[in-house]
């Protein structure tokens, strides 16, 4: 379990940073996700969660919770965290 924490808090805190540059807010990091809010953000959620889809990465869209224009982003494993990391880090560089 403790792997798991110190795993979940160093990528989340190593996503939370990056998003941050391309003006996506994200919660604070308490559990093994992030709520990604698009609301500042160039692109919508539903136009990232559509790019990331062709990619093959999926995240939970929150509509159907009443949340809106925000993404939930699951942490993964290493290079999980990675290809989402360059996937979103080539969307942003073509906007």
């Amino acid at each position: 379990i403790k792997k798991s924490v110190k795993h979940n808090f160093f990528w989340a805190n190593k996503l939370r940073k990056i998003l941050n540059n391309f003006n996506i807010i994200t919660n604070e990091v308490t559990a093994n996700f992030l709520l990604l809010n698009f609301n500042k953000c160039k692109l919508s959620a539903d136009k990232i969660e559509k790019k990331l889809q062709k990619q093959g990465l999926i995240l939970r869209e929150t509509k159907t919770y009443g949340i809106k224009n925000c993404l939930r982003l699951t942490i993964g494993n290493n290079s999980e965290n990675k290809l989402f990391l360059k996937t979103i880090n080539k969307i942003f560089q073509n906007v």
